[in-house]
């Protein structure tokens, strides 16, 4: 291993084949933030590259190439709930998990707190749990990020305004029925772990969804592709 490589825990986001043997790899790394990594001959050192998969984590040895934007991904030692994700249904769920981290976080921009809630995301999706740990993580990004709008506006706010993604007064037809009950669970999901659950109706999940699904056009974030897998699924296409 070189000399310069430095220890760090990633969490991969995705894998693409590049030429006979080797890989680029992209990486969600706790302490640094997304990144992507050349891994020579990972196709055929399972060795020295081990576990490697999209929603793997685990401690990996990085050094930096010169010239390159791309790290270089020296050895890996990952880890994946094969069982828990070999269901269609979770893996598309785990694939919108670390498709969010790499729309919504900067590169090298360290974000451990989206890091550790990505990781609970996942443990929670592997055990079988669907929409609540989602909605969970939604909240709990938005909150991170600094996108969290003022869930106790001054006056009963109880519709949520799409257009100025608020919390406002009103009967505009484009309002979205919101309320205080589920502004409470709000609350909670966004100062809890995402390891602790917090029950949810199915329509306030709607709701919630409905809010995350706004931040993402107003953040320019175009058609998820693992959105469109679990859709194809629901439909049987899949």
């Amino acid at each position: 291993m070189r000399r310069d490589a430095f220890e760090e825990y990633a969490l991969v986001t995705s894998l693409l084949d590049y030429g006979d043997s080797d890989r680029v790899v992209r990486l969600f790394l706790r302490e640094r933030g997304r990144a992507g990594a050349f891994a020579r001959a990972a196709k055929r050192s399972k060795k020295r590259f081990a576990g490697l998969a999209a929603l793997a984590h685990g401690p990996v040895w990085l050094s930096p190439r010169a010239g390159s934007d791309l790290l270089s991904l020296e050895q890996a030692e990952l880890t994946l709930d094969v069982d828990g994700f070999s269901d269609p249904v979770a893996m598309g769920r785990g694939a919108y998990v670390v498709e969010l981290c790499e729309k919504l976080l900067p590169e090298m921009l360290p974000a451990p707190d989206v890091f550790d809630d990505a990781l609970a995301t996942l443990s929670r999706v592997a055990a079988g749990e669907g929409f609540e740990a989602l909605r969970a993580f939604e909240v709990r990004l938005l909150s991170s990020t600094g996108y969290l709008f003022d869930l106790f506006p001054d006056g009963a706010a109880p519709f949520f305004d799409p257009v100025t993604f608020s919390l406002v007064d009103g009967h505009d037809e484009r309002l979205v029925p919101f309320g205080p009950l589920l502004q409470e669970k709000m609350g909670t999901l966004a100062a809890s772990p995402v390891s602790a659950p917090v029950e949810l109706r199915l329509e306030e999940g709607r709701v919630l969804a409905t809010v995350f699904a706004t931040h993402l056009r107003r953040m320019g974030v175009g058609p998820l592709k693992s959105v469109a897998f679990l859709k194809s699924l629901a439909r049987g296409v899949g």
